[in-house]
């Protein structure tokens, strides 16, 4: 049977680094915690901000909006920011976002190839794009984002 363009079938967990609306698989979303504070690694590559000690376990904080090269000026830390721990097969990460719009769920038919103007990270993790109230959201794949950042 053909899926209707109304019937929302995918959900997608949906936050904002500086003015860029990211939205990721709900199951790679750990939680969502109040800013940590990293502790610096000296000799890390730059997107890694630091390592921050989480509920018993030590967390890497990766500065997203440098390593996508989000769109609009890194936004300083606001009430509405939040830490969002995200999960793999390889591992967890956290990152720092301006704001957690939280669940969305859409019709598959609404997505499209993501801007095909992205290069580097942003076009191997990129994978479609809607658009939602908000603005337009570019989906990304955690476990792409991961392995890349990782080295792999």
């Amino acid at each position: 049977m053909a899926a209707r363009a109304d019937v929302a079938d995918v959900q997608f967990f949906v936050f904002r680094i500086g003015t860029t609306l990211i939205g990721v698989a709900p199951p790679n979303v750990d939680r969502i915690v109040a800013p940590l504070r990293p502790v610096r690694i000296p000799t890390a590559p730059t997107h890694v901000l630091g390592v921050a000690h989480l509920q018993g376990r030590i967390v890497t904080i990766v500065g997203l909006h440098n390593a996508l090269h989000a769109e609009g000026a890194k936004a300083p830390t606001t009430h509405e920011s939040r830490m969002l721990v995200l999960r793999t097969e390889g591992g967890m990460f956290a990152c720092e976002v301006q704001q957690v719009l939280g669940l969305q769920a859409i019709s598959s038919l609404t997505l499209r190839t993501p801007d095909k103007t992205h290069d580097g990270l942003r076009a191997s993790v990129y994978t479609a794009e809607y658009d939602a109230a908000e603005g337009v959201v570019t989906v990304m794949d955690v476990e792409r984002l991961f392995s890349a950042l990782s080295g792999g």
